[in-house]
């Protein structure tokens, strides 16, 4: 099964770090069912959030991951939050 991961954790088996945007894939029902209901992970693809400005329009959400990195909300990552802007004014 495939998840995309909404919430840093360590994978107990293989401790490798995931981070927001990377895709998780378990065949163990049992583990993933708690990594969802502790809210790691996210089933089915990403969504495109949005949120409501003030002056009424909608507006892509840029998720700020730590270190100066941001995520989209297509799940890529990059570094700046004016290179983040930048995307998502250019539509990327």
């Amino acid at each position: 099964m495939g998840f995309k991961v909404i919430k840093k954790f360590r994978c107990k088996g293989t401790n490798k770090q995931y981070c927001p945007g990377d895709n998780y894939n378990i065949e163990n029902k049992k583990e993933a069912a708690k990594l969802l209901r502790a809210g790691y992970l996210a089933k089915g693809s990403p969504k495109i959030e949005t949120a409501t400005a003030p002056d009424n329009t909608e507006k892509a959400i840029i998720k700020h991951v730590g270190g100066g990195w941001y995520q989209l909300p297509s799940g890529e990552k990059v570094q700046g939050k004016e290179e983040a802007e930048r995307r998502i004014k250019a539509g990327d």
